[in-house]
Protein backbone atom coordinates (compact mmCIF):
# COMPACT_ATOMS: atom_id res chain seq x y z
CA UNK A 1 0.00 0.00 0.00
CA UNK A 2 1.40 3.11 -0.87
CA UNK A 3 1.27 6.54 1.32
CA UNK A 4 -1.51 7.64 -0.90
CA UNK A 5 -3.80 5.08 -0.86
CA UNK A 6 -3.09 5.08 3.14
CA UNK A 7 -4.11 8.73 3.82
CA UNK A 8 -7.52 8.13 1.73
CA UNK A 9 -7.97 5.37 3.66
CA UNK A 10 -6.91 6.95 6.90
CA UNK A 11 -9.45 9.73 5.96
CA UNK A 12 -12.52 7.07 5.51
CA UNK A 13 -11.15 5.59 8.89
CA UNK A 14 -9.73 2.47 7.96
CA UNK A 15 -7.68 1.09 11.65
CA UNK A 16 -5.38 -0.78 9.35
CA UNK A 17 -4.58 1.99 7.19
CA UNK A 18 -3.88 4.10 10.83
CA UNK A 19 -1.59 1.44 11.70
CA UNK A 20 0.53 1.29 8.40
CA UNK A 21 1.12 4.98 8.91
CA UNK A 22 1.81 4.81 12.23
CA UNK A 23 4.70 2.22 11.41
CA UNK A 24 6.04 4.44 8.61
CA UNK A 25 6.24 7.39 10.56
CA UNK A 26 6.69 6.61 14.45
CA UNK A 27 10.18 6.53 14.34
CA UNK A 28 10.68 9.97 12.71
CA UNK A 29 8.72 11.31 15.06
CA UNK A 30 9.92 10.05 18.06
CA UNK A 31 13.63 11.23 16.89
CA UNK A 32 12.74 14.64 15.73
CA UNK A 33 10.36 15.03 19.30
CA UNK A 34 13.66 13.57 21.14
CA UNK A 35 16.03 16.19 19.38
CA UNK A 36 14.16 18.49 20.63
CA UNK A 37 13.18 17.80 24.06
CA UNK A 38 16.24 15.49 25.15
CA UNK A 39 13.88 13.65 27.15
CA UNK A 40 13.17 9.67 26.12
CA UNK A 41 9.77 9.94 28.07
CA UNK A 42 8.35 13.01 26.75
CA UNK A 43 9.42 12.38 23.68
CA UNK A 44 7.47 9.01 23.48
CA UNK A 45 4.36 10.86 24.95
CA UNK A 46 4.33 13.88 22.09
CA UNK A 47 4.71 10.83 19.56
CA UNK A 48 2.07 9.45 21.24
CA UNK A 49 -0.12 12.44 20.98
CA UNK A 50 0.79 13.35 17.39
CA UNK A 51 -0.66 10.05 16.25
CA UNK A 52 -3.73 10.45 18.31
CA UNK A 53 -3.97 14.35 16.96
CA UNK A 54 -3.59 12.47 13.69
CA UNK A 55 -6.52 10.18 13.80
CA UNK A 56 -8.89 12.21 15.70
CA UNK A 57 -8.43 15.24 12.73
CA UNK A 58 -8.14 12.87 9.84
CA UNK A 59 -11.48 14.13 8.35
CA UNK A 60 -9.68 17.04 7.83
CA UNK A 61 -6.76 16.66 6.25
CA UNK A 62 -6.35 18.35 2.52
CA UNK A 63 -7.47 16.31 -0.29
CA UNK A 64 -4.28 17.25 -2.03
CA UNK A 65 -2.05 15.63 1.28
CA UNK A 66 0.34 13.16 -0.80
CA UNK A 67 2.79 12.56 2.00
CA UNK A 68 2.36 12.89 5.76
CA UNK A 69 6.10 13.21 6.85
CA UNK A 70 6.00 17.17 6.54
CA UNK A 71 3.06 17.43 8.52
CA UNK A 72 3.87 15.07 11.02
CA UNK A 73 7.18 17.29 11.47
CA UNK A 74 4.60 20.18 11.90
CA UNK A 75 2.46 18.83 14.27
CA UNK A 76 5.47 16.94 16.47
CA UNK A 77 7.32 20.68 16.32
CA UNK A 78 4.04 22.39 17.79
CA UNK A 79 3.52 19.78 20.31
CA UNK A 80 6.89 20.15 21.35
CA UNK A 81 7.09 23.99 21.49
CA UNK A 82 3.66 23.51 23.57
CA UNK A 83 5.42 21.39 26.21
CA UNK A 84 8.30 24.17 26.06
CA UNK A 85 5.49 26.54 27.02
CA UNK A 86 3.84 24.69 29.45
CA UNK A 87 7.62 23.91 31.25
CA UNK A 88 8.84 27.11 31.50
CA UNK A 89 5.58 28.14 32.88
CA UNK A 90 6.36 25.22 35.56
CA UNK A 91 10.09 25.91 36.22
CA UNK A 92 9.50 29.57 36.74
CA UNK A 93 7.16 27.95 39.59
CA UNK A 94 9.21 25.77 41.12
CA UNK A 95 11.99 28.02 41.52
CA UNK A 96 9.66 29.73 43.51
CA UNK A 97 8.32 27.21 45.58
CA UNK A 98 12.21 26.45 46.00
CA UNK A 99 12.72 30.05 47.58
CA UNK A 100 9.98 29.56 49.85
CA UNK A 101 11.14 26.07 50.93
CA UNK A 102 14.76 26.55 51.18
CA UNK A 103 13.34 29.81 53.34
CA UNK A 104 11.27 27.51 55.47
CA UNK A 105 13.75 25.13 56.29
CA UNK A 106 16.88 27.19 57.15
CA UNK A 107 14.21 29.37 59.94
CA UNK A 108 12.46 26.20 61.61
CA UNK A 109 14.44 23.57 61.70
CA UNK A 110 13.63 22.84 65.51
CA UNK A 111 9.86 22.58 65.04
CA UNK A 112 10.18 19.43 62.11
CA UNK A 113 9.15 17.02 64.03
CA UNK A 114 5.73 18.83 64.97
CA UNK A 115 4.80 19.93 61.69
CA UNK A 116 5.82 16.61 60.49
CA UNK A 117 3.33 15.41 63.17
CA UNK A 118 0.79 17.91 62.02
CA UNK A 119 1.02 17.06 58.45
CA UNK A 120 0.64 13.06 59.20
CA UNK A 121 -2.55 14.00 61.09
CA UNK A 122 -4.01 16.42 58.20
CA UNK A 123 -3.17 13.03 55.32
CA UNK A 124 -4.76 10.68 57.91
CA UNK A 125 -8.05 12.92 57.67
CA UNK A 126 -8.55 12.64 53.98
CA UNK A 127 -9.86 10.00 51.71
CA UNK A 128 -8.13 7.30 50.51
CA UNK A 129 -7.49 7.88 47.08
CA UNK A 130 -6.32 11.21 47.69
CA UNK A 131 -3.91 10.45 50.67
CA UNK A 132 -2.77 7.51 48.47
CA UNK A 133 -2.57 11.15 45.76
CA UNK A 134 -1.11 12.79 48.20
CA UNK A 135 1.46 10.36 49.51
CA UNK A 136 3.04 9.51 46.45
CA UNK A 137 3.31 13.23 45.12
CA UNK A 138 4.67 14.69 47.80
CA UNK A 139 5.62 12.36 50.57
CA UNK A 140 7.40 9.95 47.94
CA UNK A 141 8.17 12.95 45.58
CA UNK A 142 6.26 10.98 42.28
CA UNK A 143 5.63 13.13 39.43
CA UNK A 144 1.86 13.32 38.39
CA UNK A 145 2.16 10.91 35.39
CA UNK A 146 3.88 8.15 38.18
CA UNK A 147 0.91 9.39 40.09
CA UNK A 148 -1.40 8.44 37.33
CA UNK A 149 0.02 4.87 36.82
CA UNK A 150 -0.32 4.09 40.68
CA UNK A 151 -3.66 4.95 40.65
CA UNK A 152 -4.34 3.05 37.36
CA UNK A 153 -5.98 6.72 36.40
CA UNK A 154 -5.43 8.99 33.41
CA UNK A 155 -2.77 11.83 33.64
CA UNK A 156 -4.83 15.27 33.62
CA UNK A 157 -7.34 13.27 36.79
CA UNK A 158 -3.84 12.62 38.71
CA UNK A 159 -2.77 15.69 38.26
CA UNK A 160 -6.43 17.40 39.43
CA UNK A 161 -6.56 14.36 42.20
CA UNK A 162 -2.89 15.79 43.81
CA UNK A 163 -4.28 19.28 43.27
CA UNK A 164 -7.02 18.43 45.39
CA UNK A 165 -5.67 16.58 47.86
CA UNK A 166 -3.04 19.21 48.79
CA UNK A 167 -5.73 21.67 48.81
CA UNK A 168 -7.47 19.32 51.64
CA UNK A 169 -4.72 18.94 53.31
CA UNK A 170 -3.80 22.54 53.36
CA UNK A 171 -7.09 23.32 54.96
CA UNK A 172 -7.05 20.40 57.44
CA UNK A 173 -3.74 21.89 58.33
CA UNK A 174 -4.22 25.10 58.91
CA UNK A 175 -7.74 24.20 61.15
CA UNK A 176 -4.71 22.56 63.09
CA UNK A 177 -1.86 25.07 63.36
CA UNK A 178 -4.20 27.93 63.01
CA UNK A 179 -4.22 30.37 59.92
CA UNK A 180 -1.05 33.08 60.74
CA UNK A 181 1.49 30.05 60.12
CA UNK A 182 3.68 31.37 56.98
CA UNK A 183 4.84 27.54 56.17
CA UNK A 184 1.71 27.13 54.33
CA UNK A 185 1.35 30.14 52.16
Amino acid sequence: MNEQDSIQQLKAGNATAFAHIYEQHRTHVFAYAMHLLKNHEMAEDITQEVFMKLWNDRASLRPDTEHLGPLLSVMTKHRCFDEFRKTERLTAGSKHYAYHKQYAQATIPVEDKEMGHIIATAVAQLSPVDRKAFTLSYLEDKSNREVAQALGIEYGSAKNRVSKARQAAKAIILTIVGKGNDLLR
